[in-house]
């Protein structure tokens, strides 16, 4: 509804046709935004507008220690299914690259990595650049792959959150699209199951490695995860919510959305989540100076910038690598200033 105007008020009249009195909208930042933007056009009275926060992508402007609802069911599949990922590796020697959804942020890529103890997990909040190279990407993975060879072990799952695409520069789309224009959502969002993320980069990766006998299978997981039954948190958490939207409703609050804050479900209004330029609920993204993000960067398989000053450590990755250091170097040294140590 708010690509026009006048689509914004089809709805309204709509609504106002079937004598709506109570307008609850469940979903992410989308649903949140257009809820903000329909409750905009009516009168004081009118009509009440509340929203509750259901994303699995974690992004919505909620209070620090709480989550979507929906995240942790997610996470939690995740993490099964990266697990048996991880056995498999090890037992059939290959690199799995799991796709991950998140549109804009990396909470459930890096929540699965953290649970699961997959190898390596990048997401889009990490890259210092606001735009990065299909190669970054690439470098980062190859790195990684590397380090672990270096220490015996040819196998491992790498995630990606699907949300680097959106950080890619139009160089970088139109290799992953085929030299065409990324397709668009109704929001105007890339289609991101389009972009084959996690197959391109196995495919260059396997490019680099096949002389090291390296094996690369892509995986996406994504669709599964906004299926399954809910875990003890969120049966209990959308119940509160429900209750909370129904309380806020028939004590007369509109234009909110519905949070547990201190223990309590109240509302927030919506004029306090909102950028005040585009009029869409704000992102939530991954606090990477967070401890939270540090800890579990430290349990990752990555070439740090310490270990790229290890000259050692470097001349036995490169052993690995079948090339010198210097060659090494050359060609993924750069990787220590793409991200965020």
């Amino acid at each position: 509804p708010r690509k026009s105007e006048t689509d914004l008020e089809n709805v309204r009249n709509v609504l106002r046709a079937l004598k709506v009195r109570y307008f609850l909208a469940i979903g992410g930042d989308d649903t949140a935004s257009s809820a903000v933007s329909v409750a905009n056009g009516f009168g004081e009275g009118e009509i009440s507008v509340i929203s509750c926060p259901k994303t699995i992508d974690n992004d919505l402007p909620l209070p620090a220690d709480q989550s979507t609802f929906g995240f942790h069911t997610a996470r939690s599949l995740g993490m099964e299914i990266v697990r048996n990922l991880m056995v498999d590796s090890k037992s059939a020697p290959r690199w799995f690259l799991v796709e991950a959804m998140g549109r804009s942020a990396g909470h459930l890529a890096l929540g699965i990595a953290q649970a699961s103890g997959a190898h390596l997990c990048l997401i889009p909040e990490e890259f210092k650049q606001d735009q990065i190279e299909f190669e970054d990407i690439c470098d980062l993975i190859e790195a990684s792959i590397l380090k672990r060879l270096a220490y015996g072990k040819n196998y491992g799952v790498c995630i990606i959150a699907e949300g680097v695409v959106s950080k890619m520069s139009e160089k970088a789309l139109r290799k992953l699209f085929g030299d065409r224009d990324p397709p668009t959502d109704p929001h105007g969002h890339i289609l991101l199951d389009d972009a084959e993320l996690s197959r391109s980069v196995s495919v260059e990766l396997l490019n680099r490695l096949k002389h090291l006998g390296i094996r690369i299978t892509p995986k996406k997981i994504g669709y599964e995860l906004r299926c399954a039954d809910p875990v003890a948190f969120d049966a209990v958490y959308t119940r509160e919510l429900g209750y909370g939207a129904i309380d806020a409703f028939l004590k007369g609050y509109s234009n909110c959305l519905i949070v547990r804050e201190n223990g309590q479900v109240k509302p927030w209004k919506f004029s306090d989540l909102t950028d005040p330029v585009s009029g869409r609920v704000k992102t939530r993204l991954v606090d990477v100076s967070a401890q939270s993000f540090h800890v579990a960067r430290v349990y990752m398989w990555r070439m740090s910038n310490k270990d790229w000053d290890n000259a050692e450590l470097v001349g036995r990755v490169a052993a690995a690598a079948k090339t010198t250091p210097e060659e090494l170097l050359a060609r993924l040294g750069r990787t220590r200033s793409i991200t965020v140590e």
